[in-house]
């Protein structure tokens, strides 16, 4: 079985880390050793979920001369980019990577079954600058997992949990990634709905391809497959749940396709923490007590209660929104699948500009 190929399957980090923090910051240390405890603690190289099966080739025995050429060009291009170590970090004490990862699995909980990571963004807290920069990796780019085969990087995860996502990415793209936050795409419902839900500016193709997500959804959280519905003429600005949102970050087929939805995944993520810096103690609290359960992080108690004093400060911060591959650097190739081949001289010297600006 091909994996990776779910149609409509989307999912998307919605982990308010910054958010977070400045709830626990302003309810005060009592509510912060209440709360922190919630959080799923996992060591990066804890292996929660490893699949038996192997990727599929870049091509099979159907492929034509043509094609097989194409994908022995494709892989001689990744081998050599592996060769390269990239940009080592020489200011991890201004720049702190964290990955934030959305797993597709309609298997709840769903954190410990076999899933695929849909959405991926580097969470970059850069001190010189002062920005937050979120970097969304497109799930379709075909990488090379280290000592191991080429697949997407989406699957990276599917094969070998969080350790072999991280290592493919930092192996690929020459970044380190200091720490990660992961939850599974259904706990967008309650986390939305903790914040009350989001505005966004609905296109009438959007809503129609909502509209099975939203039913999707609803079965899984034991809902009326009618419940949630939006009609098209309710295009324009409007205030989604948190069925809504999730099925709203599932959406592919409108738009500029996956390119489209990384910038919706940001679009949502970005409305979050406005909306936290907005709140007082008391809703920060409460928001803190449904959004800690959901996620799944190596982050230790120290490095939260770090990141906790510096909360005030990091929300004040310009908050920056990037895409890897950047505009005009990838082709897609319908081989055995769609794969998303990436020039990854320029997308390296892009992450890591856009990353560590102003520090060298």
């Amino acid at each position: 079985m091909k994996q990776g190929k779910k149609p409509g399957k989307a999912a998307i980090v919605l982990i308010v880390v910054l958010a977070v923090l400045l709830a626990l910051l302003a309810a005060g240390w009592i509510v912060y050793s209440r709360t922190v405890s919630k959080l799923n603690y996992q060591q990066r190289d804890a292996v929660s979920a490893v699949s038996s099966e192997t990727p599929p080739p870049l091509v099979d025995e159907t492929a034509s001369e043509e094609q097989r050429r194409q994908a022995e060009e494709i892989n001689s291009q990744l081998a050599e980019n592996l060769r390269d170590p990239g940009n080592a970090d020489e200011s991890g004490a201004q720049v702190t990577n964290i990955l934030l990862i959305g797993v597709d699995n309609d298997n709840l909980p769903g954190l410990d079954e076999l899933g695929n990571a849909d959405g991926l963004v580097i969470l970059s807290i850069n001190k010189t600058t002062r920005q937050v920069v979120m970097t969304s990796l497109m799930r379709d780019i075909y990488v090379s997992v280290p000592n191991q085969f080429n697949t997407k990087l989406t699957l990276s995860y599917h094969y070998g949990g969080v350790p072999m996502l991280i290592d493919t990415i930092e192996a690929n793209f020459g970044v380190p990634i200091d720490n990660y936050a992961l939850v599974n795409y259904i706990d967008v419902v309650n986390i939305v709905d903790a914040f009350g839900g989001v505005e966004i500016d609905l296109r009438e193709d959007e809503i129609y391809a909502m509209e099975g997500k939203i039913a999707n959804v609803n079965v899984l959280m034991g809902l009326d497959p009618s419940a949630n519905a939006i009609s098209q003429s309710q295009a324009g600005r409007i205030t989604l749940n948190g069925v809504q949102t999730a099925a709203y970050l599932r959406v592919r087929m409108a738009g500029h396709g996956d390119y489209e939805r990384t910038e919706r995944a940001r679009r949502v993520l970005g409305q979050l923490v406005e909306k936290a810096r907005g709140m007082n103690a008391a809703e920060l609290s409460e928001m803190a007590d449904v959004v800690l359960p959901c996620i799944t992080t190596d982050l230790t108690e120290g490095q939260i209660l770090s990141l906790l004093v510096n909360a005030p400060q990091y929300m004040k911060y310009e908050m920056v929104s990037s895409r890897i591959p950047i505009e005009g650097s990838s082709y897609g190739a319908d081989m055995n699948g769609y794969y998303l081949i990436v020039d990854y001289e320029v997308n390296r010297e892009y992450l890591y500009n856009s990353i560590y600006n102003g520090v060298h």
